[in-house]
């Protein structure tokens, strides 16, 4: 039979196991981050001359920073998407293009609609009215519209985060080269670019 000193040494024993797993994972996620950043500093000296190129790298930096530290502390869908809304109100707030607080108010907006699809639209609609002639605004709106409904899809098909990241990066894209400039072939370029530094 184990004494109180057995129990208290296995006790021990345990607690150091336990943080050298944290520590190993805390180095692995750390390792992937730096990654992540170096793949973002030489894409963007490649293609940082042109405003929507560099936009779409930042995209890409933030995208891969959230999903990879959501698979290491295994974040729920709620808890990614809410990380990725909050990166988005950082890089604009940082920018000056809009303030935080307006930020958050439209975000706080959006979490009434809930997952029902209806209101989404509805608050979209009252929101894009709201901040008609702010476009800074209305790009953070419509950012959080197509997260909002991408994750609602997602749940309601079951797919993955992986298949989810795959969707959201190729949502943007494909808004990005709506206009023609940049144009898809780009913006796919970049991404494999982007995707091999990361693997490497």
């Amino acid at each position: 039979m184990a004494t109180l000193q057995d129990q208290q040494n296995q006790t021990e024993a345990s607690k150091f196991e336990n943080f050298d797993a944290i520590y190993r994972r805390e180095r692995e996620l750390g390792s992937e981050m730096e990654k992540i950043e170096i793949a973002y500093v030489k894409t963007v000296e490649k293609y940082g001359e042109y405003a929507d190129c560099k936009a779409f790298v930042e995209y890409l930096r933030t995208i891969e920073k959230v999903f990879t530290e959501a698979k290491f502390r295994n974040w729920d869908a709620q808890k990614d998407k809410d990380e990725l809304i909050q990166s988005k109100i950082k890089i604009m707030a940082a920018a000056g293009s809009v303030g935080e607080d307006v930020l958050n108010s439209i975000s706080d907006d959006f979490k009434k609609a809930g997952s029902d699809i209806g209101k989404i639209y509805e608050i979209v609609n009252a929101l894009l009215e709201k901040y008609k002639d702010d476009s800074g605004c209305k790009e953070f709106i419509l950012y959080v519209q197509y997260l909002f409904i991408n994750f609602q899809n997602a749940e309601k098909e079951k797919i993955g985060m992986d298949d989810l990241k795959e969707r959201l990066v190729k949502a943007r894209m494909e808004v990005l080269s709506s206009s023609g400039n940049p144009d898809l072939i780009t913006l796919e370029t970049i991404y494999k670019e982007f995707r091999d530094m990361i693997e490497k």
